[in-house]
C-alpha cells in the first residue's frame, strides 16, 4: 500500500466516483470527535460519514482494573451515539467501525474491548465495519504480521482494513445514487 493508510486508499480507490476526505487525526478519541466534528459536517457537508475511532485512544490500555476498563468503555459508548445522532441530524448516512485491536491490552482490558464491539456492532447506522473481528489475534491485540507500532496497522493491516470497509461505503454509495436516480 505504499505508506498509505486504509482510508486514504478508499479515497484514491473511490475517485472519480466519489470524493472520500479523511479527517481523521493521529491518536484522537471520543471526545475531541465531540469537539471536531461538528466543523467537519459544516465544512464538508457529507451524504455520508465513517465514524472510527478506537477505544484503546480513549484510555483503555492504561486502565489496570476491571472497573476501570469498564468506564472507559461506558465513556467510549456514551459518545458514540451521540456523534452518530450529530451526523445524521447534518443529512449524513453514517458508517461506524468497530474498535480496532491494541498491542497493550491485557486479560484485563478484554471483557471491555469485547463489550464495546457488541454494542457499537448493534447500534443503528447504515453499516458496520468490523475490523475487529478480522484483526484481532484472539486477545484484543494485533497479529504481528499486521500491526506497524502496539497501536496501528501496518501495510498488510491497512490493506485488510480496505478490503472490509470499501463495499460497506460502495454499498452506501449505491444507495444513495438509487435514490437520485429514482430506483
Amino acid at each position: 500500500m505504499g505508506g498509505q493508510g486504509w482510508a486514504q486508499q478508499l479515497a484514491v480507490q473511490l475517485a472519480p466516483r466519489a470524493k472520500f476526505v479523511n479527517e481523521a487525526l493521529p491518536g484522537s478519541n471520543t471526545w475531541c470527535a465531540r469537539m471536531m466534528l461538528q466543523a467537519s459536517l459544516l465544512r464538508w457537508r457529507p451524504r455520508i460519514i465513517v465514524l472510527c475511532f478506537n477505544v484503546g485512544n480513549d484510555g483503555l490500555f492504561l486502565t489496570g482494573r476491571t472497573w476501570q476498563a469498564s468506564a472507559v468503555a461506558d465513556g467510549y459508548l456514551r459518545a458514540l451515539p451521540m456523534l452518530v445522532a450529530r451526523a445524521e441530524k447534518a443529512g449524513a448516512r453514517v458508517i461506524l467501525a468497530s474498535s480496532y485491536p491494541h498491542s497493550r491490552y491485557q486479560p484485563v482490558h478484554l471483557p471491555a474491548l469485547r463489550h464495546v464491539h457488541s454494542v457499537t456492532s448493534r447500534m443503528l447506522c447504515e453499516r458496520f465495519v468490523d475490523f475487529l473481528a478480522v484483526m484481532d489475534d484472539g486477545i484484543g491485540r494485533w497479529r504481528s504480521d499486521e500491526c506497524a507500532d502496539v497501536a496501528h496497522p501496518n501495510d498488510r493491516g491497512h490493506d485488510i482494513m480496505l478490503r472490509v470497509a470499501r463495499p460497506a461505503v460502495e454499498a452506501v454509495i449505491d444507495q444513495l445514487r438509487a435514490v437520485q436516480n429514482g430506483s
